[in-house]
């Protein structure tokens, strides 16, 4: 996530700021996505609790390295705290959830799969 903060944050990587915005908090879904989903299978308590330490740990990164490249200004965009909220949000709705695990076993033992 610091690499792609700093790329996006230090460069002009698309020439129209509201398209690098949006390809950027989709890299960013995407790839939480991906990293909660590698996981394995979670509740939301675990959920919750993923993402309110990425928040911080990501934000602490973003503190000592993020802003040694891009200034403390990136501080004060309004991109850097929307990503948090849809990185958040990714992780949330689209771990493997526990629950679904749960009716899938339960489905499968009724009907003879093991």
């Amino acid at each position: 996530m610091t690499l792609l903060k700093v790329w996006f944050f230090n460069n002009q990587v698309l020439s129209n700021p509201g398209l690098q915005s949006l390809v950027f908090w989709l890299l960013s879904a995407v790839l939480g996505a991906a990293i909660v989903r590698r996981l394995g299978i979670l509740n939301y308590l675990e959920v919750f609790f993923i993402v309110i330490v990425w928040f911080l740990v990501d934000l602490f990164f973003d503190l000592i390295i993020t802003s040694a490249y891009t200034g403390y200004k990136i501080f004060t965009s309004s991109d850097f705290w929307i990503v948090y909220l849809v990185l958040g949000l990714s992780v949330i709705f689209l771990h493997k959830k526990r629950h679904i695990q749960v009716r899938k076993e339960q489905h499968a033992h009724r009907h003879g799969h093991h």
